[in-house]
Order: structure tokens, then sequence, then C-alpha cells
């Protein structure tokens, strides 16, 4: 049997191997636990830094919000109401109690100012629960600025009435002519009843 020394101190060779094992057992160490722990953390603080960017951006768009709503409200504040809430109110008369006045009104001459409508058709008022509603149609030609201060002035006649569709088509690219179909609805209020 051979004795071994506990006290006799390793040669160089031996010390060398001996590190090496160390630092294979350290590198193993590091690439199973500290590694994965490693892209976890820096996937946490990248999306830390996205939340804060965020939230900043939010407090951001809320502050901006708040100021422009604060800006409508005083500039609505400042304004007399809508003609349609005028209209609703019963301060100002509606100028068409049925779709064919409407229709009228707005394919006269002096309210075209350059558009020339080629069709139009209306369908009578009909009962809905405390309103009457009757749908129309124009279809219309001209140039383009003319028609877009023509759609101005049907949205603010003393009517209530909803432009639903809108199609607007180029017919000459050259002379600005544009075409469009209007599909809209006229609304008439029920009247209200004085209590007896």
């Amino acid at each position: 049997m051979e004795s071994t020394d506990l006290k006799k101190v390793a040669n160089t060779r031996e010390q060398v191997l001996a590190g090496l094992v160390m630092l294979a057992i350290f590198v193993m160490y590091a690439r199973v636990f500290y590694s994965p722990k490693s892209t976890e953390v820096a996937r946490l603080k990248s999306q830390v830094k996205n939340l804060k960017m965020e939230k900043e951006a939010l407090e951001k768009f809320t502050q901006a919000l708040r100021e422009t709503t604060l800006k409508e409200q005083l500039k609505a504040a400042k304004e007399p109401p809508s003609i349609k809430i005028q209209v609703l109110r019963g301060d100002v008369k509606s100028v068409a109690k049925e779709t064919s006045a409407l229709l009228s009104l707005v394919t006269s001459q002096p309210f075209l100012k350059g558009i020339l409508v080629k069709e139009m058709n209306d369908l009578p008022l009909k009962q809905e629960k405390g309103y009457k509603k009757g749908d129309f149609f124009i279809n219309a030609q001209g140039p383009f600025r003319n028609m877009t201060d023509y759609l101005d002035r049907i949205r603010k006649l003393p009517v209530l009435l909803v432009l639903e569709n809108i199609d607007l088509k180029v017919v000459d690219t050259k002379a600005a002519k544009v075409e469009i179909e209007l599909n809209g609805a006229l609304f008439q209020m029920e009247e209200r009843r004085a209590a007896p």
C-alpha cells in the first residue's frame, strides 16, 4: 500500500489542472444560472424603460387633451348654440317641414350658385317614436370649390337634417369638376303640447 502524504504540496501541473477545473465549473455555473438571469434582467429593464416612456407620453397626451377640452368649452361658452340646437329648442323656425320643401330649397337657382343638379328624389316623412324622418337623395355636378360651398350652405340651413352619405367623384381633373351623390335625412320633431 502506498501512503499518501496530506502535507505534500501539489506540483505546478496539478495546480494548473485544478485551476482549469475550477474555471470550467465557474463557466458552467455562469452559463446555467447567471446568463439566463442577465438576459431576463435586460429584458425587464427594457420593459420598464418602455413603460416609463408610455407613461410620460400618456401624461403629455392627457394634459394636451385637458387643455384642448378646456379651450373648446370656453369657445362653446362664448359662441351661440349651433343652428340645429336652436331649431331643436324652438328658438329658430325650421325652413322645411317636408323633404320635398327641403329639396325645392336646396335645388333653387339662388341656392345652387354654379352647381347643376342631375337627379334628386325624396321619401315622405315616416313617423318614428317622437319624430318624423324623411330620406332624400341628390346627384349634382360642379366645380370642387362650388361643391364644398354648396355642402356648407346645406349644413348651415336652419333645419334638422343629417347628411348620411357623401360620395364624391372627379369628372374633369383639369377643370376641377366633381360629381356628388348625397344621401340625407330630414327630421321633424313632434310638437310638444302644452299641459292643460
